[in-house]
């Protein structure tokens, strides 16, 4: 993730589809982000990313 200072955004290199389909949450229910488990979950997800480019 980078942040675009100039047009006031973060910019996220990930295929469409593929964020699409990474693991999400309730909006109303949001993981408890310090939980190793749930940070370790997400970081494979998208190191599988990386790792297919």
């Amino acid at each position: 993730m980078k942040l675009d200072t100039k047009n006031r955004r973060f910019m996220l290199d990930v295929d469409g589809e593929r964020l699409k389909n990474a693991p999400g949450f309730d909006k109303d229910q949001w993981p408890n982000m310090a939980d190793a488990t749930w940070n370790s979950t997400i970081e494979s997800y998208y190191a599988g990313d990386r790792i297919s480019q």
